[in-house]
């Protein structure tokens, strides 16, 4: 076996883009078995979440696709404005309607006889507030967002990230807790639209008409949306920053070998071995950087957690 074919065989076992620094300059570069995607993973993986965030009006970041991230670009000026006021402005007069409507029966009949009313009347107002919030972050953070995923497609295009395959994502994901997740949102939907369909003895949406029954259901679909937009986009985006993070491992280790070759075997030039060098302390930083990124998130969702 000659060296040249050692040197393919060993440039076919490094991952990335590291692959590169291996070739001799000049060797003939060969195409991978197994070519490279040209979708972004994180764009990818946040596709339900968009298509969710879509629908419901909160997502002003038109034509984010895995295969087109140059296109995507922050709309204002469009009939898209006017469905995402429509939804927000619905959810407002529903969910503030009825509000209203327990707090002033509350305060009419006695707020120690009805105190189960006036505890639903301020739990609903302090979800009101983090709705808010949600929404506001959504809409007022779309130019930050798309930066976001624009660095993620230039991370994977420049760094040669090779997305998981689909057995490996499965695995990573807990299901048991995303299915009480979605229990607990489908039977408090449930529970209420239920409430918005049923006549009470005391008056109360006794003469409401079928569609606007039905407007207060879609209503309260978009209020436990809203609710859970933060969980859907950090859940959609921690976890191919782990993704980044353990294939910025690899590289970084596949470097340091190749540093500590070249030094221990004397054979290298300078240059090469300066631009390893370097390759190793930028590799080092961007790995760093992810961890400091992740961690904050963490601490993040921990903070939410505790004070929920």
């Amino acid at each position: 076996m000659t060296e040249s074919t050692k040197a393919k065989e060993r440039d076919q076992d490094v991952p990335g883009s590291m692959a590169a620094f291996s070739r001799s300059p000049n060797e003939p570069q060969t195409h991978d078995k197994q070519p490279q995607r040209s979708e972004c993973f994180m764009i990818r993986n946040f596709t339900l979440c968009r298509l969710l965030c879509r629908f419901f009006g909160c997502f002003l970041i038109q034509g984010l696709t895995p295969g087109s991230i140059r296109k995507a670009k922050v709309t204002l000026m469009t009939s898209y404005t006017l469905y995402a006021v429509a939804w927000v402005s619905a959810v407002a007069f529903f969910e503030g309607g009825a509000m209203a409507n327990r707090v002033a029966r509350s305060v009419r009949l006695g707020v120690e006889e009805h105190f189960d009313d006036t505890l639903s009347s301020v739990v609903n107002l302090i979800m009101m507030v983090e709705v808010a919030t949600n929404v506001s972050c959504a809409l007022l953070g779309s130019g930050r967002m798309l930066e976001f995923f624009k660095k993620c497609a230039l991370y994977e295009k420049s760094s040669g990230f090779r997305p998981p395959v689909r057995r490996d994502v499965l695995r990573r994901r807990h299901w048991f807790l995303r299915l009480c997740v979605l229990a607990g949102g489908v039977g408090m939907y449930a529970v209420v639209a239920s409430f918005y369909n049923r006549p009470r003895s005391d008056g109360i949406h006794r003469s409401s008409s079928t569609a606007y029954r039905l407007a207060a259901s879609a209503a309260m679909a978009g209020y436990i949306f809203y609710d859970s937009i933060a969980y859907l986009f950090l859940r959609s985006t921690c976890g191919v920053l782990v993704w980044y993070l353990q294939a910025q491992r690899q590289a970084l280790l596949w470097v340091k070998c190749a540093a500590a070759h070249a030094t221990l075997s004397g054979k290298s030039h300078a240059a090469f071995l300066t631009m390893l060098i370097s390759y190793t302390v930028h590799s080092s930083a961007r790995f760093f950087e992810l961890a400091f990124v992740s961690q904050c998130l963490r601490d993040e969702v921990r903070v939410q957690h505790l004070k929920a």
